[in-house]
């Protein structure tokens, strides 16, 4: 990582503290980003739902077809933008964690190297696989409810 020759302890020490901070940073920027970007897709579809079940809403009598045509092609690519959007923040987020982890490591062998090694805490940094999967059927299911909702309202 670093060359000891050109950086001394503390610089060293110095330099993989602020690549920690800085690499965590972004992952929360990034967990906010798509804490955000889930539930406003899910709010729309919902929103979507909602209206066409609502009495003073007027949908089109006219070019239903169309309409419900529209309608889904829109649906479907939200879903897909969303779904999209939503892994490239989680891939952004794993290099984040790693690049983080690394210079963590190296903190931790620097402290070593001094006799003040710190015990590393059990379980502090779980992954989050289970997101990757979850969130996409829940846009999927929602979208689906969405067009669904509509269509059985225009016919």
């Amino acid at each position: 990582m670093c060359n000891n020759d050109k950086l001394n302890r503390e610089q060293t020490l110095d330099a993989l503290k602020f690549l920690s901070t800085t690499h965590r940073e972004l992952h929360e920027q990034r967990r906010r980003a798509e804490i955000q970007a889930f539930f406003t897709t899910l709010t729309l579809f919902a929103l979507i739902a909602a209206v066409s079940f609502h009495k003073d809403v007027v949908l089109p009598a006219k070019h239903t077809a169309v309409f419900l045509a529209l309608l889904w092609v829109f649906i479907v690519l939200v879903a897909v933008f969303s779904i999209v959007y939503l892994t490239g923040l989680h891939k952004a987020n794993r290099v984040n964690k790693d690049f983080a982890q690394t210079a963590e490591d190296g903190i931790q062998e620097k402290l070593r190297q001094t006799g003040l090694a710190m015990p590393t805490p059990k379980g502090a940094d779980k992954p989050q696989a289970i997101t990757r999967w979850w969130q996409p059927i829940i846009i999927g299911l929602f979208a689906a409810v969405a067009g669904m909702a509509m269509t059985l309202a225009l016919l």
